[in-house]
């Protein structure tokens, strides 16, 4: 048993692979994306809470159950938290025995603050 939360970072890129669905769920959440990049980003970030996963439970294979309304499970082990988030093609995962986890990952965006700055403080 883990004795603090794990996590993983990938770059999809570095190397670049592919990723394919491996479940009816994953063909047509995937299915739904406009385009290919997009489509692998999201298996790559499920690939990656998988194989932390397996890592950390010492198994070969999961099933990973997401709900839009409440945390994602592994399948058969109820005690197991698990989390994943992705933006472009980085991905983070974390996985926890001792209690829920969670993580999100977001690309910082540049963004013009001189103007929101004159708004407020002068």
């Amino acid at each position: 048993m883990t004795q603090r939360p794990i996590w993983k970072l990938s770059d999809r890129t570095a190397p670049l692979r592919d990723f394919d669905p491996v479940d009816e769920f994953e063909r047509a959440r995937s299915a739904r994306l406009k385009t290919d990049p997009l489509r692998q980003d999201f298996l790559h970030a499920r690939h990656l809470a998988r194989d932390l996963a397996c890592e950390q439970l010492g198994i070969s294979n999961v099933k990973l159950q997401s709900h839009d309304d409440a945390a994602p499970e592994i399948e058969g082990y109820p005690s197991a938290s698990i989390s994943w988030s992705r933006s472009g093609a980085l991905a983070i995962a974390a996985f926890s025995e001792l209690g829920r986890v969670g993580v999100d990952i977001e690309k910082i965006a540049q963004r013009p603050v001189a103007a929101m700055l004159d708004m407020v403080a002068n």
